[in-house]
């Protein structure tokens, strides 16, 4: 059986998208992932949030599929802002390949909303 993971609305405020990524992201989804995402953020958004808090996983497709959702999101003038916590195996994955170095990653949603200019 693949790895399940789920991407849901959980909330937006004013134009902001927040997304959460339930499971694991690897191989054998990441390309259903990615289409979720995008058919998620909608065709306007002043900015979307992807909350991999629930995320127990992330593979090298995972880590490909952000910077490809980052890429098409940026055409739009759309930025994406990740949320994950400071501590444990994801915040390490993205630290490691330079995630964190290249899209915004905040420890909250209510951060990264308040980011993007809508205090929440």
């Amino acid at each position: 059986m693949p790895n399940a993971a789920e991407v849901s609305a959980i909330g937006g405020h004013d134009g902001v998208v927040v997304l959460s990524v339930v499971g694991e992201i690897d191989l054998a989804n990441v390309d259903e992932i990615r289409d979720q995402i995008l058919h998620c953020a909608g065709d306007d958004p002043t900015s979307v949030v992807l909350d991999l808090g629930p995320t127990r996983y992330l593979d090298s497709s995972g880590i490909r599929m952000l910077f490809e959702v980052d890429d098409q999101l940026a055409v739009r003038r759309i930025p994406l802002r990740l949320v994950v916590a400071e501590t444990g195996f994801v915040h390490r994955v993205l630290d490691l390949t330079g995630v964190l170095r290249h899209i915004d990653c905040f420890p909250d949603t209510e951060a990264a909303v308040a980011a993007a200019g809508y205090p929440t």
